[in-house]
């Protein structure tokens, strides 16, 4: 079998690099959500690191995944706690499912309305399906530059759920005042991880794999949506009991 290539992946913006460590967020400074790096941007049009699928463009428009053919995925998150603006400042240039090339546009931001108006400016780009990294670059970056060189493994086919074998939970209501977006899905997924069992999370007639954050995020959940979580495989109970739990307190929020 021929080994996969290594991938580089390209500055989304012009701006200064910071450590994970520097970022005033527990959960983006823990790598909760995944490791890689984050800019103190200058310019004000964020673009693909790498040539992809968008496999999730939030309503809001301050967040957005790439995921290329062997699966490196990665999110870029536009400052913090940016989904409290419910989109304004934000311009989405893509749609889920497009293809982009490595350096396209994707999202177009007024940075002095962000930067006035949400906790940070500081921009996230992280590798969250998890492959490890070597930094190419430090300091001042422009557009484009080359930032990371992931290594990228074998792709891993995603278990299939036996739906005859799930358990479901009852229905509950979301509390989260703005869903279910990247700091409290990072943590339904951390806790979905803790147990062996397959699980899914449901709104409606969608479905999303809980250990995945990026799934949970397509979702695309707001305050009140009604969610189930089913499980199949050892700790299934154990796991729907704690999940469902975990939801109800508004996973951390």
């Amino acid at each position: 079998m021929t080994a996969t290539q290594p991938l580089e992946l390209l500055a989304p913006l012009s701006g200064v690099l910071l450590a994970l460590d520097q970022v005033p967020d527990p959960v983006f400074a823990s790598r909760m959500i995944g490791d890689g790096l984050c800019i103190d941007p200058t310019s004000q049009t964020l673009c693909a690191p790498l040539t992809g699928v968008v496999s999730n463009i939030q309503n809001t428009g301050h967040a957005v995944s790439i995921t290329d053919g062997n699966g490196v995925q990665v999110l870029m998150h536009i400052g913090l706690d940016t989904v409290n603006l419910a989109g304004k400042g934000f311009t989405r240039l893509v749609e889920e499912g497009q293809r982009v090339q490595a350096g396209e546009p994707l999202i177009e931001f007024d940075a002095d309305y962000v930067a006035l108006n949400a906790r940070s400016l500081l921009t996230l780009m992280l590798v969250v399906s998890g492959e490890p990294f070597t930094l190419l670059a430090n300091g001042a970056v422009d557009l484009g530059q080359p930032l990371l060189q992931v290594s990228p493994g074998e792709p891993i086919e995603a278990a299939s759920e036996e739906e005859g074998d799930a358990l479901f939970s009852k229905p509950l209501s979301l509390p989260n005042a703005n869903g279910l977006h990247a700091r409290p899905a990072a943590v339904f997924a951390q806790a979905a991880k803790g147990f062996n069992a397959s699980i899914y999370l449901h709104k409606q007639t969608q479905s999303a794999n809980a250990k995945s954050l990026v799934a949970i995020m397509a979702l695309q959940t707001v305050q009140g949506d009604i969610l189930q979580v089913s499980a199949a495989g050892e700790e299934a109970e154990a796991a729907i009991k704690a999940l469902v739990e975990l939801l109800a307190q508004g996973c951390g929020e």
